[in-house]
């Protein structure tokens, strides 16, 4: 997979950091703080250049910037971005 045991690793802790944010700004209802952070990991997302960091931002600025449309009601994404992210979920045959 060309993947370092480093970069598993320090990809699972950046996760649970960013998880932990996102869902503290959630608790708060800050909605400006969830609006903030969903541009950042789009725009990470967006500047990623390698596939493996550019999948890991684009599921990380999809659980951000669901969080914020729920408190919010819009929408940051774009219909490009949505496509990409369905595809991400097109081969999995069973949900454990």
């Amino acid at each position: 997979m060309n993947i370092s045991y480093n970069e598993i690793i320090t990809s699972e802790v950046d996760i649970k950091q960013v998880i932990a944010k996102i869902e503290f700004a959630y608790q708060e209802n800050d909605i400006n703080e969830l609006k903030k952070l969903s541009l950042c990991l789009l725009d990470k997302y967006q500047q990623s250049r390698d596939e493996f960091s550019k999948v890991e931002y684009l599921l990380k600025s999809a659980m951000a910037m669901n969080y914020y449309l729920d408190l919010s009601g819009k929408d940051l994404s774009d219909i490009k971005y949505k496509v990409t992210l369905a595809k991400q979920f097109n081969n999995i045959r069973h949900w454990f």
